[in-house]
């Protein structure tokens, strides 16, 4: 592997060789932006500033948590979801919010379709209101609005601009319901941590004034609502690096999904540096040798060598280990004999 240059304190305009505090680091699959980042986290001992490294899911926290402890483990380095960094921000600027369990959204969702339904407010849906499944995607649909920052005024104004028809009108109605309901608790949902910690950043911009470092690892794509944080994020910590599979150029089909990412990283973070680290070296494979094989119906050919199978050793030097591996009570009966391996 190629050597890598060492990664300045954290905090610091040079921490990636860029003069911008923002920085979209690039790299191939097991290019080595995991370890990149573990380094960057973990490179300055003596820093006991809170630093985050944010992942996707709570497999690949687990992961990351096991490269940090690998490398030594840093104080002030926490690792979670966006879900994680947004209930810290909320409790930083005072107004923590409790987070809805899935059995009580349903709840709140159904009592919703309930309340609509009793208004007669929802006569498209009335033939399939009590279905099994409904309920389920209402409310994938309603998280799918929330991600995308679309309000419920906003979605009833697009359905009676576009003239769709009832369906995504009483969507509509159905979303505000919900949120209504939901703010009366008051709780919050999973997506709706996005709305309220983005309003706690534009509220207070020294909020995370003594956070120096934030990397994003192990995302293929990101929602509207993850991209507005993260330049929310880029204004107040000292440095924001998100990693992501793919080259500057992405040329390869296989980065396509990934160029889409890019496109809507240099929208948000117009000033953020670009970076590509070195390709690693990897050690070349042995050629094959090279013997003649007769093919049936030609002459002689040159054929690569297919590796040999490990001979199997003979019953009898099977026998002779295993007897040789356990101890063997002596008694009149077994004296001086083996059993027979069973394998």
């Amino acid at each position: 592997m190629l050597p890598r240059p060492i990664p300045d304190p954290l905090g610091s305009r040079g921490s990636l060789n860029s003069a911008s505090n923002s920085t979209i680091l690039l790299a191939p699959a097991a290019g080595g932006k995991t370890q990149r980042l573990v380094e960057l986290l973990v490179g300055d001992p003596g820093s006991i500033g809170p630093r985050w490294a944010i992942l996707p899911d709570r497999t690949q926290v687990t992961a990351f948590r096991r490269r940090i402890a690998a490398a030594g483990g840093a104080l002030g380095v926490s690792v979670g979801t966006f879900g994680d960094l947004f209930q810290e921000i909320l409790a930083s600027a005072g107004r923590p919010v409790a987070v809805t369990p899935e059995p009580a959204r349903q709840r709140l969702l159904r009592l919703a379709l309930r309340s609509l339904e009793a208004e007669g407010k929802l006569p498209f849906y009335q033939p399939i209101l009590h279905t099994p499944g409904f309920l389920e995607v209402v409310g994938e649909a309603i998280a799918e609005m929330k991600r995308s920052r679309a309000e419920p005024e906003a979605v009833a104004a697009l359905a009676r601009s576009l003239a769709r028809g009832a369906a995504l009108g009483e969507m509509a109605a159905i979303y505000a319901e919900f949120e209504a309901r939901l703010g009366a608790i008051p709780w919050t949902d999973r997506e709706g941590l996005n709305r309220l910690a983005i309003q706690a950043l534009r509220q207070h911009p020294g909020l995370l004034a003594d956070m120096p470092l934030i990397a994003v690892d192990g995302f293929d794509s990101l929602e509207v609502a993850q991209v507005e944080a993260l330049a929310a994020l880029a204004g107040q910590v000292g440095r924001l690096v998100v990693a992501l599979p793919g080259t500057r150029a992405m040329e390869r089909p296989a980065y396509r999904r990934f160029a889409r990412v890019l496109e809507q990283l240099r929208r948000a973070l117009p000033e953020a540096a670009i970076e590509e680290l070195p390709p690693r070296s990897l050690p070349s494979s042995p050629r094959p040798s090279i013997r003649r094989c007769r093919l049936r119906g030609t002459g002689r050919v040159l054929c690569p060598r297919l590796p040999s199978r490990p001979r199997l050793r003979s019953n009898a030097r099977r026998r002779a280990t295993f007897c040789r591996s356990v101890r063997l009570q002596r008694s009149p009966r077994t004296s001086g004999r083996c059993p027979t391996p069973t394998l």
